[in-house]
């Protein structure tokens, strides 16, 4: 928490979004195998990716995201108009 009184929960909205690609594809019980499969990304990139050490394409992301049949933008929130960085320690954004 800094001394604005918020709570950092990832240190770049890119984490939030590789946060929820593992979490659509742990919901989904799809394996980063299988998502080879359907997308021809290699897991170890989307393992890498899931921990926010690389990005993917925008033509990665569109892949990723008809696999796991999601929007985009619910995997990969867009950084100029996400809400997610930060929450209040009184749990209010």
């Amino acid at each position: 928490m800094d001394e604005s009184g918020f709570l950092f929960l990832g240190t770049s909205v890119q984490e939030v979004g590789m946060n929820r690609l593992r979490e659509a594809r742990v919901l989904k019980r799809i394996t980063q195998f299988r998502l080879r499969l359907e997308t021809g990304i290699n897991p170890s990139k989307i393992s890498l990716g899931e921990n926010g050490l690389v990005e993917f394409s925008e033509d990665e992301k569109q892949k990723l995201a008809k696999a796991l049949n999601v929007p985009v933008e619910e995997i990969f929130p867009d950084p100029e108009t996400s809400t997610e960085k930060l929450v209040s320690n009184t749990g209010r954004t």
